[in-house]
């Protein structure tokens, strides 16, 4: 006959083989930092980008691929310094109807990072620690729309740019940003079009943006 000792031993053994498979399966389901963006991308793919315009999908594909090509350390992410450092980044490469669609799209956009990143199957989870309103944004955006009218006016020059006193880019800023509301008539008369370049589906979406316009300021 079998003691009872046998059968709590291969009980035991039993429950630290089930242990050993789920820790093998879990090991199995998670993705290291390096892969987050194409995990991201094809999350987008599959949600947010169907509901949008095609020119809106692909524009804000294009945020979401710049601020995958600036993923910040750790695993808590201010969402303000994340979006703020991308968008200094990308500056005036890209037309100001760039920013426009992102100021449209950025409630849905934002819920999409919010709901995403933290379920994105990491070894250690990301947590999100802000948002970022609607004034917020604006303002954020209106300071580089701000900066992108003095590097284009510059033809970027580090060291003009560097001798521009910080009041000019507030006042212009404050120009843009009347009212708490960005006037997007007043920047389109200031920021004219950027000059596609790049491979053929960039040029192709550059000339597209170049070519949306605003009626009205919103």
């Amino acid at each position: 006959m079998v003691k009872q000792g046998q059968r709590a031993a291969s009980r035991r053994q039993k429950q630290i083989k089930q242990r050993l498979k789920q820790r093998v399966k879990l090991s199995q389901r998670t993705i290291n930092v390096e892969q987050l963006p194409e995990f991201i991308l094809v999350r987008y793919g599959l949600t947010l980008k169907k509901r949008l315009t095609k020119l809106s999908a692909e524009t804000i594909q294009r945020l979401l691929q710049a601020l995958m090509k600036n993923v910040p350390s750790g695993f808590q992410w201010s969402m303000k310094t994340w979006i703020t450092e991308t968008l200094q980044r990308v500056n005036n490469q890209v037309p100001w109807q760039f920013y426009y669609v992102i100021a449209e799209n950025w409630d849905d956009f934002q819920a999409f990072l919010i709901r995403e990143l933290p379920a994105v199957p990491l070894t250690q989870p990301l947590i999100i620690e802000d948002k970022i309103d609607n004034l917020e944004l604006e303002e954020i955006i209106s300071h580089q729309l701000a900066v992108n009218f003095f590097l284009t006016a510059t033809q970027n020059n580090s060291i003009l740019m560097r001798q521009l006193p910080a009041a000019k880019i507030t006042e212009l800023q404050t120009s843009f940003n009347d009212s708490q509301e960005l006037k997007w008539q007043k920047v389109a008369s200031l920021l004219g079009q950027v000059k596609p370049a790049g491979d053929p589906g960039t040029r192709a979406w550059l000339t597209d943006l170049n070519q949306l316009s605003v009626e009205g300021d919103h």
